[in-house]
């Protein structure tokens, strides 16, 4: 069940991105972490909706999620590498063209990708939702830990609840 809640996660956190990078550059101004965290719980919905009615016998055996773990190692080292040397950029000073990458001008021409176009920055910050009230943007760190923190709280209280349950 945890492999399906993790695959489902990643594949929607690609889908948020490429709506970012390709789909959707004529309006949206930032990466948007609220979607990659909402994709989260959908999965776990689907995964209970197939399994949650199983006896706990009848749930396939698992083995420890290896590929899933590297998989979530080697993203987040990316990622973090990325942020460490500044080709991820989570707020720009100017403004950003669509897309989202700029190639520094200088002797290093560094490509650098922004996570959100505008200035000011949207992330950590209330919006105006365009129907009424305001919602709050998730910053990147933010987003990934309350993701990532969702995951294993479902992984527990799945494990707890397969363990407590009578035969």
């Amino acid at each position: 069940m945890f492999r399906i809640l993790f695959w489902t996660t990643l594949l929607g956190a690609i889908d948020e991105l490429i709506q970012y990078l390709w789909i959707t550059i004529s309006y949206s101004e930032y990466l948007d972490f609220n979607d990659i965290l909402v994709n989260m719980p959908g999965g776990a919905a689907g995964v209970l909706i197939y399994y949650g009615f199983s006896r706990p016998h009848q749930l396939p055996a698992s083995r420890p999620p290896r590929l899933e773990l590297f998989t979530a190692l080697v993203l987040s080292s990316a990622i973090m590498l990325g942020v460490h040397t500044e080709r991820i950029v989570t707020t720009p000073k100017v403004k950003v063209p669509a897309g989202g990458f700029v190639r520094d001008k200088g002797e290093a021409a560094t490509l650098r990708f922004y996570l959100q176009r505008t200035v000011p920055p949207r992330y950590a910050s209330y919006n105006q939702s365009p129907y009424r009230g305001q919602y709050w943007v998730l910053d990147p760190a933010s987003g990934i830990a309350l993701t990532l923190l969702g995951g294993v709280l479902f992984g527990v209280l799945v494990r707890q609840a397969i363990q407590i349950r009578p035969d």
